[in-house]
């Protein structure tokens, strides 16, 4: 087990997606449950956190996806899911 662990612990990106000058995508450190979404202004700007399901909730499994950002990047529509059941969504 410790061994997939080490096989499997590194950091793993999403393509990213391009709203007006931002871009946002998602990463994950490693071991982390869910991928945590950023933000950052065109390529050479810092990311910044957006959204960390992580955090949601201790007592419940959530998981998100970052659907789509409006065109100007100001909005960014996402789904949260509850224990893996695909029915309990909020925009």
């Amino acid at each position: 087990m410790k061994r997939l662990e080490q096989l499997y612990n590194y950091p793993k990106y999403v393509q990213p997606f391009r709203r007006g000058s931002l871009y946002f995508f998602s990463k994950n450190d490693g071991l982390q449950n869910q991928n945590v979404f950023y933000v950052q202004t065109g390529l050479e700007g810092a990311p910044e956190l957006l959204l960390d399901p992580n955090k949601f909730s201790a007592r419940w499994h959530l998981a998100a996806t970052c659907a789509d950002g409006s065109k100007d990047g100001q909005y960014c529509a996402y789904a949260v899911s509850t224990g893996g059941a695909t029915g309990k969504r909020r925009m």
